[in-house]
């Protein structure tokens, strides 16, 4: 029995971006944008923010008031 292992063309790529992610100013970017996250799901999920209701930056703020 054999098993056969595949690599992608950007292998070494893949290993230097997960390389930056194991540094503590990634770690700390993350952590911020890990807690607006949940927020920004609660308004387009029930406050109707998914979905555009006209367009503009204008518009869509007097959407979210």
């Amino acid at each position: 029995m054999r098993k056969t292992l595949y690599t992608g063309i950007n292998t070494i790529e893949f290993y230097e971006i997960s390389q930056s992610q194991k540094t503590n100013e990634f770690k700390e970017k993350h952590k911020k944008r890990a807690s607006s996250e949940g927020k920004n799901a609660e308004l387009k999920r029930f406050h109707g923010l998914g979905r555009a209701k006209s367009y503009g930056l204008i518009s869509m703020s007097k959407q979210a008031k």
